[in-house]
């Protein structure tokens, strides 16, 4: 969402809804692949050490948070996704513009 202030610059203001919808959608993809509780998946829950992915998890991961979302990870950013907080902000930061 977009206002234009005074000056005729567009300030964005990150919609709420959105973030809350990604956060959804994305520990309903990580519950579904790992077949684990979404009560565990709290922000700081890694991937690795909390939830037990291994290589070919995340690899899937990836590729369904390309297709829910319609955007590409690369696989250098894709390495940088440790916790649920990464995941969010990398998502968000994708589709939020």
């Amino acid at each position: 969402m977009y206002i234009k202030a005074f000056n005729q610059k567009k300030i964005l203001f990150p919609d709420l809804k959105l973030m809350n919808d990604i956060r959804t959608r994305v520990k309903r993809i990580i519950a579904n692949q790992l077949e684990v509780e979404e009560d565990m998946l709290t922000d700081e829950a890694t991937l690795f050490k909390d939830l037990g992915a291994d290589s070919i998890d995340t690899v899937e991961l990836v590729i369904a948070f390309e297709v829910e979302f319609d955007i590409e990870i690369s696989e250098e950013d894709a390495e940088k996704l440790f916790s649920l907080k990464d995941i969010y902000t990398y998502v968000e930061s994708r589709i939020v513009k």
